[in-house]
């Protein structure tokens, strides 16, 4: 009963603030920190990294153990999905959101990428860094750049000869083969990365030598010690079609959030001082069910996330409410799909690549004031 009042007493006061503060998101978020709703949460964060490891554990031991071919392909599907779980999980640590001790958030850091899933960490904290920075930034942010294989945006496809245009018409029709080879694709730079910067010999050389025995003891527990039991082909052609499983997950996990045609593209000249604009102009949500939420960790809600990364993902549910009419109310864009229709739309700019636009765009819908 006193919970149910609280909450009805948070709900009020939370409500009446984003009413009263005149589109501030600094009195906002200082309301939502008063409130205990922007924290960290160890405990919920560790507990769902011990259920998708548990859960690969024993998806692994069930295709080491069964003949069955179905449950064979059905427990690699969840093995891989398990691992997922645990890179998405891992994201929240990488942004320094599970823990308020920075050296156990690393620590997660190279036990999720760097060990268990084969990505440097420090490639990861740089690459990342940038996409949170500028989201959708043309020749800024990486994760929307595919060039010279596949073009997302119009200006590249334009800007090609006459060849390389026709391909790109038809691009479409070779990126869901493609999709496969995402995952190895970021793991193969993420290693060249981490080499050179080793090789330079400059900056965090502790911290890119633990990164670099950490992903060499991955290749261990991947490679060397399997194959002193299993044949070297098994081993390798397991470690391959858990990559390309991988690499559609991953599409299907952070292509929904800034791909689809409502997440715009801007060009690396445009300029936009509101924080809170530039991300919810290039960021989507969409709707997953409790198990999706579990694998996504938090990634579904992502215009929460790249507000307020610095929150451990658990708490995302619970300042959506509060988000999304603090945005509603200010004329802030909070757009959110079905988990199937986000990925359909994320899909559908190879065939109709999304135009540039040279200045941050104003939502016919809202009236948007960037100093309110």
């Amino acid at each position: 009963m006193r919970r149910k009042t609280a909450e009805k007493t948070r709900d009020r006061t939370l409500h009446r603030v984003i009413e009263t503060c005149s589109g501030d998101f600094n009195i906002f978020r200082a309301a939502l920190r008063e409130q205990g709703l922007l924290k960290r949460e160890p405990v919920r964060v560790l507990i769902e990294l011990g259920v998708h490891i548990s859960v690969a554990m024993l998806a692994l031991f069930l295709i080491l153990t069964n003949e069955h071919i179905l449950l064979r392909l059905f427990s690699m599907l969840t093995f891989s999905t398990a691992l997922m779980g645990i890179s998405t999980n891992t994201h929240t640590s990488s942004h320094f959101a599970t823990s308020k001790h920075t050296w156990r958030n690393e620590a997660l850091t190279y036990l999720g990428y760097s060990l268990i899933n084969g990505l440097s960490s420090n490639f990861w904290w740089e690459k990342h860094g940038i996409h949170h920075k500028h989201p959708n930034v043309i020749g800024v942010d990486d994760d929307i750049d595919l060039m010279p294989f596949f073009a997302l945006c119009e200006d590249h496809a334009r800007h090609s000869s006459l060849w390389v245009r026709m391909y790109y018409s038809l691009q479409w029709l070779a990126f869901p083969f493609a999709l496969g080879l995402n995952g190895v694709n970021m793991q193969l730079n993420s290693i060249r990365y981490i080499a050179k910067k080793i090789t330079e010999g400059k900056g965090h050389r502790y911290r890119y030598s633990l990164d670099a025995f950490f992903l060499i003891l991955h290749f261990v527990l991947w490679f060397v010690l399997p194959a002193t039991i299993f044949p070297w082909t098994h081993v390798v052609g397991f470690y391959v079609v858990n990559r390309v499983l991988m690499g559609y997950l991953m599409f299907t996990i952070f292509g929904p959030s800034h791909l689809p045609p409502e997440a715009v593209f801007v060009g690396s000249e445009a300029r936009e001082s509101d924080h809170v604009f530039r991300q919810t102009a290039t960021t989507l949500n969409y709707r997953t069910g409790p198990l999706g939420g579990l694998v996504c960790s938090g990634l579904q809600l992502q215009i929460e996330h790249h507000l307020f990364p610095w929150i451990s993902h658990t708490c995302y549910p619970r300042i959506r409410p509060y988000l999304k009419s603090f945005c509603e109310r200010y004329g802030y864009p909070y757009r959110e799909f079905g988990w199937a229709e986000s990925v359909w739309k994320s899909l559908r700019i190879l065939y109709r690549p999304k135009p540039v636009h040279d200045q941050w765009i104003v939502f016919d819908s809202q009236e948007h004031q960037p100093d309110a």
